[in-house]
């Protein structure tokens, strides 16, 4: 006799492997999965993206086996967004000295979406290559690239250009970047 009911499947957390990073949140982690090198990332929307986007700042400093990267961090801030005070409350709350995770994130402001072009095309791969970062946060990226300054060919044209660098980036560095 065939049963009425399929069987009931509970999804597994992620397994992270030496080279992923978890949100440490389950009922993301179920949903989305873990986060690999080669990823390219965008979280859209409200604060909590960017929240998230500093969790992630701190998690990843954590050893692989707790779903970190072991890694520092680089964070690119488009809009003047970032927040040591979440960054330290995330920190404790995973286990880790806030003043050396402050320490192990790299961060640069641009002003204008011409200095974030700069900033992402001419100074970010020797960057990497100098710190060895596993991680980059592009913060409030498409911001910039609203101003009335700006016309509106012009940005979508430079926009897009960045948007193909960071992709490549991603898969040629086997880092993540969100």
């Amino acid at each position: 006799m065939q049963s009425l009911y399929a069987p009931f499947i509970i999804p597994q957390a992620p397994v992270s492997s030496p080279k992923t990073l978890t949100f440490g949140i389950d009922e993301l982690d179920n949903l989305l999965g873990a986060l690999e090198p080669s990823d390219f990332i965008v979280l859209h929307g409200s604060q909590m993206c960017h929240d998230l986007s500093e969790l992630l700042c701190v998690r990843s400093q954590l050893p692989c086996a707790e779903g970190g990267l072991d890694s520092s961090v680089v964070f690119i801030d488009g809009g003047n967004l970032f927040d040591p005070y979440l960054i330290s409350e995330n920190a404790r709350l995973v286990g880790l000295e806030s003043e050396q995770t402050l320490r192990n994130i790299w961060i640069s402001r641009a002003f204008t979406s011409y200095q974030l072009v700069s900033l992402i095309t001419e100074r970010l791969r020797p960057f990497l290559d100098q710190k060895k970062s596993r991680f980059v946060v592009i913060s409030d990226i498409a911001a910039l690239f609203c101003d009335s300054d700006i016309g509106m060919f012009e940005a979508k044209r430079i926009f897009n250009r960045v948007t193909l660098f960071l992709w490549n980036l991603a898969k040629e560095r086997d880092i993540i970047l969100q």
